[in-house]
């Protein structure tokens, strides 16, 4: 692919997608990818994470936040959240409920703008935000760029986000794999889930590992079920606080870096404050990414990448890969991963 910036030239390296069929990479592909998430029916190990990593019992001084993502993922979806306000300033256990909902960026701005006080006869609020999100992979032996959307466990290993139900009853059907990204030598490895390893996981040779892999947020990863009918639910904390932000550095121009957002947001890439990233992925060149950066999309179904261009005089902020100004910019949902090339260095920004 070529990029054009002023008079000079110069050219972005693709990263081959993880096929058996590299003649079916095509840059165009149309974009297609369902997540599905629901209240009900929560695995009893979800749940346990997020009172587990949130510190809480019973989900005192929390708020449990569920992603809607119900909708197909390339619509503007709203981001849901459920709120339990508990007033414990007495060390009284029992509940006062306050369920709202609203979205996360309405959510965040009001207990910024409350101060996240508290007196005896109001309601505490942490600041950690909990909760989980279910991303569907729904096809044996089909690649799926996802992204872990949680600080789950202790280090975000794969055996914390997909750990045993019971004996011999593993979360992740065996045999799976996750291929993740390097791009210092533009390569993956391979991991593969075995619930008979001491980690859960082997190498691609179907060694057992000593540890298993480490998925943090803000990584992207693919993930290939080896069964059908896969939902992965992702239960833990927001890795970022309400109030604060995330800096993450790409630092190399041309370098294809694959990532995900570390506040799980869905819709618009240009959405959020430029200067906090509160509220969207902040992805333009108001919150610092340079133009003529590129996003690359996997398409599932087709095996291929859709490539947008960033572009600050689209009236979008995002041009397609031929540099045609697009209407409106690329959309992610929660617990997608996706490529991003800097054209030069980028630190981004994203907060809560």
């Amino acid at each position: 692919m070529k990029i054009r910036q002023s008079t000079r030239e110069f050219h972005v390296a693709r990263p081959t997608p993880p096929s058996a069929n590299p003649a079916a990479f095509n840059p165009e592909a149309t974009r297609r990818n369902l997540f599905q998430n629901r209240l009900d029916g929560v695995p009893a190990h979800a749940l346990d994470a997020i009172g587990s990593r949130g510190g809480m019992t019973g989900f005192q001084n929390a708020r449990l936040t569920t992603f809607d993502t119900t909708q197909p993922a390339w619509h503007c979806q709203v981001v849901r959240q459920v709120l339990i306000s508990i007033d414990d300033t007495r060390g009284n256990p029992e509940l006062k409920q306050q369920m709202r909902t609203k979205t996360l960026l309405l959510t965040a701005a009001a207990l910024l703008a409350a101060g996240i006080t508290s007196t005896q006869a109001q309601p505490v609020y942490s600041q950690n935000v909990v909760g989980y999100a279910s991303v569907a992979t729904p096809n044996s032996g089909v690649n799926y760029l996802i992204t872990v959307p949680f600080a789950i466990g202790v280090s975000n290993g794969a055996n914390e986000i997909w750990p045993l139900i019971s004996p011999g009853n593993p979360s992740l059907p065996d045999y799976s794999s996750i291929l993740i990204w390097n791009s210092a030598k533009l390569s993956y490895t391979t991991y593969v889930s075995d619930s008979t390893s001491p980690s859960l996981w082997d190498d691609a040779g179907f060694n057992n590992l000593p540890g298993a892999p480490v998925l943090p947020v803000g990584e992207g990863f693919f993930l290939s079920p080896s069964a059908s009918g896969v939902t992965n639910t992702f239960a833990g904390t927001v890795a970022v606080n309400v109030g604060t932000s995330n800096k993450m550095s790409l630092a190399n121009s041309g370098v294809n870096y694959l990532v995900g957002c570390v506040v799980p947001y869905a819709g618009a890439v240009t959405n959020g404050n430029p200067a906090t990233g509160a509220g969207g992925p902040n992805l333009n060149l108001a919150g610092g990414l340079p133009d003529y950066s590129s996003m690359l999309v996997w398409n599932p179904a087709t095996l291929s990448y859709t490539t947008y261009v960033s572009d600050s005089t689209s009236p979008s902020g995002w041009d397609d890969a031929g540099f045609n100004n697009l209407p409106s910019p690329p959309n992610i949902a929660v617990g997608q991963g996706f490529f991003i090339v800097p054209s030069g260095p980028f630190t981004w920004t994203v907060g809560l």
